[in-house]
């Protein structure tokens, strides 16, 4: 089962909180992704209008389960967007993304972020949580 929520806070250029949390049957170590805005996708030969692709702005891991929302330590990522950092490259060689990575867009507060829970996962005994104290 695929879960979608939302950046709802940026803490710095490491770590995000997202509106997803126990209720959602999030756990710590789930795979968080980041998401860009659709892109249109036309063939260049005809025009037409094939349709869209929703691009992955960066990754992350989520760090500490609170009871509606997450704090995510982000993995690898292109651009965050604040003044302070607004250069912040990844360590992803850039000359190697397809342009359909989400390059050009800084990962942003009301971002779209999913996580896949599986089917099957019930109640744990560590949700909510946090597997390892981080200074923010």
């Amino acid at each position: 089962m695929e879960i979608s929520g939302r950046i709802i806070r940026i803490i710095n250029v490491d770590a995000i909180i997202i509106n997803l949390g126990e209720e959602n049957n999030v756990l710590t170590r789930d795979s968080v992704r980041i998401l860009a805005n659709a892109e249109s996708i036309t063939d260049p030969s005809t025009g037409e209008d094939l349709g869209s692709l929703r691009s992955i702005k960066g990754y992350g891991k989520v760090q500490t389960v609170y009871g509606k929302f997450s704090i995510v330590t982000i993995e690898n990522t292109f651009f965050i967007e604040d003044d302070k950092y607004s250069e912040l490259v990844s360590k992803v060689e850039l000359t190697e993304i397809d342009r359909f990575v989400g390059v050009k867009e800084k990962i942003k507060l009301g971002d779209d972020v999913e996580i896949d829970i599986p089917d099957d996962r019930k109640d744990s005994e560590n949700m909510g949580q946090p597997s390892e104290d981080i200074p923010y």
